[in-house]
């Protein structure tokens, strides 16, 4: 997309053979390589700047999330619902590097069978150093370094401040369900999307803002992304643009929205 949001160029196109997508979920470049995973074929795509497709890795189950490390060239690390190893690196011909990450599955009863779905995070850079985890499906955020360690969990299962605010001005039902969605850094503050499913079957859409310091995580502010239909809107993914506006993605109206950033 170009700054007005119109398509200039497409990657791929649905289907199941190489250079197409079931489900695409994660996208980092290098140098002028697009790499791009799939996680329904458990695949990673490498794509040329025009847009051609030059080749596709088989990889570990569920490819999630996906970045090129900082400070070591052609280092990619993804993360995947993989049981031992769900954080795991590669290098640029898709060759296994090594893993680590711990399986944190709290919420599933003891009768289901849904780790790998539960143990599926999204990560991002944190600073040069370290990496950011967040998890889909609970509302916790870990920190590692390179080397596996981890160095940070933190579980946040509400933010009392943002459920006041919000509840004292729409007035809204209980919280039924808490959980994260997506997760962008910028040097070292966090800005994860998180999402209130309310027993009404709507959705608040927050920006939660932390600075991560001295191995600790501290909560800044959060902005509410206001719904401007009537419509049900819940995002599935965002970025920070240049002059400090918000867009995000709402799968349900399958619309790009800007936002201005303004603090609750």
């Amino acid at each position: 997309l170009d700054n007005n949001l119109t398509i200039v160029k497409i990657l791929g196109k649905p289907g199941p053979g190489p250079g197409e997508f079931l489900a695409p979920s994660n996208i980092t470049f290098y140098k002028d390589s697009a790499y791009i995973c799939d996680f329904k074929k458990n695949t990673m795509s490498v794509f040329d700047p025009a847009g051609a497709h030059i080749r596709t890795y088989m990889n570990r189950e569920r490819p999630e999330s996906i970045f090129m490390r900082r400070k070591q060239d052609g280092v990619l690390v993804m993360s995947t619902s993989f049981k031992t190893t769900p954080i795991s690196c590669y290098d640029l011909a898709g060759n296994y590097s090594g893993g680590f990450g711990n399986i944190y599955n709290k919420y599933v009863p003891a009768n289901e069978k849904r780790i790998n779905v539960y143990n599926v995070r999204n990560i991002q850079p944190l600073g040069d150093d370290n990496i950011v985890a967040l998890f889909r499906s609970q509302p916790v955020i870990e920190v590692y370094d390179y080397k596996g360690n981890i160095k940070l969990v933190k579980e946040i299962n509400d933010i009392k401040y943002v459920k006041e605010i919000y509840e004292t001005i729409n007035n809204k039902p209980e919280t039924i369900t808490f959980l994260f969605r997506s997760i962008v850094t910028k040097n070292n503050h966090i800005y994860v999307l998180a999402q209130h499913v309310y027993s009404d079957n709507t959705f608040m859409n927050l920006i939660l803002e932390f600075t991560y310091s001295n191995n600790d995580l501290i909560y800044n502010k959060c902005y509410i992304l206001e719904q401007t239909s009537g419509t049900p809107t819940s995002y599935a993914c965002f970025n920070i643009l240049n002059d400090n506006k918000i867009i995000a993605f709402n799968w349900l109206n399958k619309t790009m929205d800007v936002f201005n950033i303004v603090g609750q």
